[in-house]
């Protein structure tokens, strides 16, 4: 009979922490989709053919939380189309 130190109850850490990892990149897919439905129910729905854009303006939000920074950025884009 083995002794009780080395059959240890549960996964080991190396898979329990694999298993953590998959699940926050699971939780984050998920709440990357509820912002892109919350975002959407804005617009009462998006229109087909601008889905891909509004899923791409989705997507810089949700990598680009803080409304500043956002601000900033915009304003970076159109300094830049303008000159």
């Amino acid at each position: 009979m083995a002794p009780a130190s080395s059959n240890p109850v549960g996964p080991p850490p190396a898979i329990t922490k694999a298993i953590k990892r998959a699940l926050g990149n699971i939780n984050g897919i998920e709440n990357f989709w509820d912002q892109v439905r919350r975002h959407s129910r804005n617009f009462n729905g998006v229109p087909k053919e601008h889905f891909g854009l509004f899923l791409k303006e989705c997507e810089w939000r949700f990598n680009n939380p803080n409304p500043q920074n956002q601000l900033r950025q915009i304003k970076q884009w159109v300094k830049g189309c303008l000159s």
